[in-house]
């Protein structure tokens, strides 16, 4: 005789009540797994979020949603757009302030993150380990 469990799953009753759970749980995590729920971007996060940043550096944006967001950089001073999670440090930026502002959009919202940061340090290819060629000659006695 079947019995009906929640969101209308259906249960043979078993001898053992042992069995009759796990085969609920089974068959909830199965509905579960099947059911989208769309949810706005939210929980943003800027990693690193340092004060100062080197040429080179990454900066990620993410965040929570789904589905899952798509992301944009935009400089605050300049207006330049950057589309995706990561903004890179390039030389150009060097020993200047700047203001950001990161976007995670989907299709039900969008959610917006300001910071301020600067840019310190040598051009990558000025930071580069001059490379001296050495030889060495080796003397054995007999």
């Amino acid at each position: 005789m079947p019995i009906t469990v929640d969101y209308q799953i259906w249960v043979i009753v078993q001898e053992c009540f042992a069995i009759q759970f796990i085969e609920i749980a089974f068959n909830f995590n199965k509905l579960l797994n099947f059911t989208t729920v769309a949810v706005a971007p939210r929980n943003l996060h800027i990693t690193p979020n340092e004060a100062v940043y080197q040429v080179g550096d990454r900066i990620q944006c993410s965040a929570e949603g789904n589905p899952a967001p798509f992301y944009q950089w935009i400089d605050l001073v300049s207006g330049d757009v950057i589309q995706g999670a990561v903004l890179v440090i390039s030389e150009d930026m060097m020993n200047r302030s700047y203001s950001f502002q990161c976007t995670a959009t989907n299709n039900y919202s969008s959610i917006s993150f300001n910071f301020s940061f600067s840019v310190e340090g040598m051009p990558i290819s000025e930071n580069k380990c001059k490379k001296t060629v050495v030889y060495l000659q080796l003397i054995t006695a007999k």
